[in-house]
């Protein structure tokens, strides 16, 4: 059963081997482009909370959320890229922490899209019922519910590996990654199939509600092309950023610290509109 651990080592950091100079220029791109993406996602996340009408409104709260959770992946798995990259082994049990967070976090991202697109459905096509789902009370619920769901997948690997590991393994360092927690085959059939009725049910979602808010937009404006370039930007996490104009100019106002005298903090004009 050892033997199948991938990376388990009773060693340290193999300080002695240099990485080459060709992946060295590359971690350093990639930690300049992580920089980068976390840099503007700090920004929008800060530009949402800075607003009052954002931060009351469901589809920017999901939107915000969404920033917060991608962020997070970036983070831990760029953690998990540099031990990998530099030879750092760690205790099995870290190893174990580190990948339930990265999984539980990699699910909540498309769940939270999810998410977007159904309260998208819900605004366009049952407008009346919209309210119902913009209080308080039931956004809580929803994010409960995102987190909830991700950590499904997220404990049935952690549970399958630590049922399958002597004590003496967990004590023991590990170059860690997702495989390094496969001990024995099956988990990794489970993880396939875990992996693929997520991927399969959160598909069936999203093509739902773009079939529905695609007939409801070509309904009301009985134009075809422009009634399916409205359908794509509603179901893309983008319309809630840089492709909403409310958030966007709120989004310029704070990346120029204020320069900008056109653009008013609590300006009319940013209150949300709902889409159309």
């Amino acid at each position: 059963m050892a033997d199948n651990m991938t990376g388990i080592t009773n060693g340290s950091k193999s300080s002695d081997t240099v990485p080459p100079k060709r992946f060295m220029v590359d971690v350093i791109i990639i930690q300049v482009l992580v920089g980068i993406f976390l840099y503007i996602n700090g920004l929008m996340i800060f530009t949402f909370f800075m607003k009052e009408a954002f931060r009351t409104d469901t589809r920017y709260i999901l939107f915000a959320h969404m920033l917060f959770v991608d962020s997070s992946v970036m983070v831990t798995t760029n953690l998990a890229v540099l031990f990998m990259h530099y030879g750092v082994v760690i205790p099995f049990e870290v190893c174990i922490v580190l990948n339930l967070m990265m999984t539980w976090l990699d699910f909540c991202t498309p769940l939270t899209l999810v998410a977007m697109c159904l309260e998208r459905y819900v605004a366009v096509c049952k407008p009346l019922r919209h309210a119902a789902i913009s209080t308080p009370r039931i956004r809580v619920v929803g994010l409960l519910l995102i987190w909830g769901l991700g950590c499904v997948p997220a404990l049935v690997i952690i549970f399958s590996c630590t049922a399958s590991v002597s004590v003496k393994q967990l004590s023991m360092r590990v170059l860690c990654s997702l495989d390094a927690l496969i001990v024995i085959e099956w988990q990794k059939y489970l993880q396939i199939a875990v992996f693929k009725f997520y991927f399969l049910l959160m598909s069936m979602v999203i093509a739902f509600t773009y079939v529905k808010v695609a007939a409801a937009a070509r309904s009301a404006s009985g134009d075809n092309s422009k009634s399916s370039a409205k359908a794509p930007r509603c179901l893309s996490p983008l319309i809630y950023g840089l492709r909403d104009q409310n958030f966007f100019q709120a989004l310029k106002h704070y990346a120029v610290c204020g320069l900008d005298k056109k653009i008013q903090p609590d300006a009319p004009h940013l209150v949300p509109k709902t889409w159309h």
